[in-house]
């Protein structure tokens, strides 16, 4: 089952919540407005293989975003 970001937004990393959550305060102290979302069930099974979270910045903000996770990650 797929999912569209709210328009004016990318996804750029979907995967475990704690990776996403990491993801999330490395682009926010640099300057840029990531937003998280949670679609798992963190809250009793944390690390499970049923996290699942997606990362999403502004469409303007998607290519910077993708360059530095992928020199983090």
């Amino acid at each position: 089952m797929g999912y569209t970001p709210p328009a004016g937004w990318s996804e750029v990393l979907t995967g475990a919540c704690l990776e996403v959550d990491l993801a999330h305060a490395v682009l926010e102290s640099l300057g840029l407005r990531p937003v998280a979302q949670h679609f798992s069930t963190e809250g009793v099974f944390a690390g499970s293989v049923f996290d699942d979270c997606r990362l999403y910045v502004p469409d303007e903000e998607a290519e910077q975003a993708r360059a530095i996770l992928a020199q983090r990650i």
